[in-house]
């Protein structure tokens, strides 16, 4: 997946994007999981990375995440993708259908403190990101701490 930075969230320096980061609350997202025969689970789209959620959750972290400068975009490529909002992951779902994908939406956060970068099609991607099983599973890891979102 290659997420295009949206120049209305992130402004060039020297023509280098820097990544954002996330405030004292953490940031709500979408992720799109697949289910996998072959593993009897559910794994990332494209890089087929298994995700077992243990005490429902699954905590993704470690990843490294650059731009890359391509005319007249920057992409990110690396990273953990998600959307935004919920709104957008369920378009992501139906377009993905059209493709003969199907994907299911999980409640995910990007812990406070991570890096991120914002995308021009209500995507993100960041170096750590917490998926949950449930909306139940997310509720009880915040315990009524707030989360943040950011709208198109």
């Amino acid at each position: 997946m290659c997420l295009y930075i949206s120049t209305k969230f992130h402004h060039s320096v020297n023509e280098e994007y820097r990544a954002k980061k996330v405030g004292k609350n953490p940031l709500l997202v979408w992720k799109l999981l697949e289910y996998n025969e072959d593993i009897r689970g559910y794994a990332t789209p494209y890089q087929y990375l298994p995700i077992t959620f243990k005490n429902g959750m699954k905590v993704v972290n470690g990843v490294g995440f650059s731009p890359v400068v391509k005319k007249p975009y920057t992409a990110v490529n690396e990273g953990v993708h998600a959307y935004r909002t919920k709104d957008r992951a369920i378009n992501a779902t139906i377009e993905a259908l059209a493709n003969r994908w199907e994907f299911v939406r999980f409640p995910a956060i990007i812990p406070s403190g991570e890096r991120y970068f914002i995308g021009k099609d209500g995507d993100i991607v960041a170096s750590q990101m917490i998926i949950f099983k449930s909306t139940v599973s997310l509720n009880k890891y915040l315990n009524g701490k707030e989360t943040t979102t950011i709208d198109d």
